[in-house]
């Protein structure tokens, strides 16, 4: 679990005298650092996630209702929370600044004069590296398992003592983003927002990332709740102007699966890939669910050759789209006309390439069986 403001008070309050006044709503933020600002027009600074500290000292000849744009600036950074050092420049804070974090649910927070910043910035600094580093190795557990399932059990103690339930349900989601441009920072703030969506469920997870993939493990989350959390993760692709895939396992399954739904997420993530549409639940997916569950890919990648194969190269040698045509024929219910109206051609110019579509293959594409392999081999090459 990320770090939250709720955890850090609730472990601090007492050290510093520190206060929430306003924004209870919010104290699930995640922090992903602390920073001390004293203008409003340095919020361009922050990135997100942020715990601001603000003492007011730049503030003292300028506007008194300075703090307010300054609530409403670093909330639209994305800030977790606001903590006021009351004393000289800043001696209460004002109803309106209250009422308004109040009303969008920002934490607010006050702290005494007597309380050194320094003192609890690099407190709150160790603790997020700390539980960044408990993060990290939790992490590091779980993608040990999905490569290597046999060591499930030799986890299974050290896992509960972190809070997670090995007995109850796990859903793995897989998400990939693209970039479009090589830019190593907005890549960084992208992976930090959508660790803060994450970060609103209410259950146990832990995520890893292995370069544009995210991979995620919620435990004893209810569906409901993954589907709005994927809901959330899908509606950055507007907010970033990125384009991200997102694939979901089963939502309900145990963690001596999770090493076989990493295979599975991983060819969803595939399909979406050559598809497009995202997101892609495993449980929706009628029967590629069978080709989703083959261990070995060799055996997938034969029964396309030798299915069709020949077609394939056919197309590939002679410019042609003879795969094309049979897909189409077999989505409309084998239908010639259809099929020539949808290619704009005559009837016989459709029964002509499908007769040389049977010679290549050497089939009969009147049989069920026939129709069935070849059916079966399309959703394949939608996987592999």
């Amino acid at each position: 679990m990320a770090l939250t403001l709720h955890r850090l008070y609730e472990n601090t309050w007492y050290l510093y005298e520190m206060n929430i006044i306003a924004g209870r709503k919010g104290m699930d933020n995640i922090v992903q650092w602390v920073h001390t600002l004293e203008d409003v027009e340095t919020g361009e600074f922050i990135h997100g996630g942020e715990l601001i500290f603000t003492t007011g000292i730049a503030q003292k000849e300028q506007d008194p209702h300075w703090l307010i744009n300054f609530a409403k600036e670093i909330y639209s950074r994305e800030a977790s929370g606001i903590v006021v050092n009351i004393g000289p420049y800043i001696r209460e804070i004002p109803q309106e600044v209250i009422d308004y974090c109040d009303e969008i649910g920002f934490p607010l927070l006050q702290i005494p004069w007597k309380t050194r910043i320094v003192d609890i910035t690099r407190d709150f600094c160790n603790r997020i590296f700390e539980d960044e580093k408990l993060e990290e190795d939790v992490s590091a557990i779980f993608e040990r398992l999905l490569f290597h399932p046999e060591e499930a059990e030799s986890y299974r103690a050290e896992l509960e003592q972190k809070q997670f339930h090995t007995d109850g349900m796990f859903c793995l989601t897989g998400i990939r983003i693209l970039y479009g441009e090589e830019d190593t920072l907005k890549m960084h703030m992208l992976k930090k927002r959508m660790l803060r969506k994450i970060s609103r469920i209410s259950g146990k997870y832990v995520c890893f990332f292995r370069d544009e993939l995210c991979f995620l493990i919620l435990n004893d989350i209810p569906k409901e709740e993954i589907q709005d959390l994927i809901s959330r993760l899908g509606d950055m692709e507007i907010e970033e102007n990125y384009r991200i895939h997102i694939a979901a396992g089963p939502l309900e399954a145990s963690y001596g699966e999770l090493s076989c739904n990493f295979r599975k997420v991983s060819n969803l993530l595939r399909i979406i890939k050559n598809k497009g549409k995202s997101p892609l639940y495993y449980d929706e997916m009628g029967m590629q669910k069978l080709i989703l569950a083959v261990d070995d890919p060799k055996i997938l990648s034969l029964f396309v050759e030798k299915t069709l194969g020949a077609l394939i190269r056919y197309d590939e040698e002679n410019h042609t789209e003879l795969m094309k045509l049979l897909k189409t024929y077999l989505d409309l219910n084998c239908s010639v006309q259809r099929v020539a109206d949808s290619f704009y051609v005559h009837r016989n110019t459709v029964n002509y390439q499908l007769g040389k579509i049977k010679k290549i293959l050497d089939c009969d594409l009147e049989t069920m069986k026939s129709k069935f392999e070849i059916m079966l081999a399309l959703q394949i090459m939608e996987v592999l």
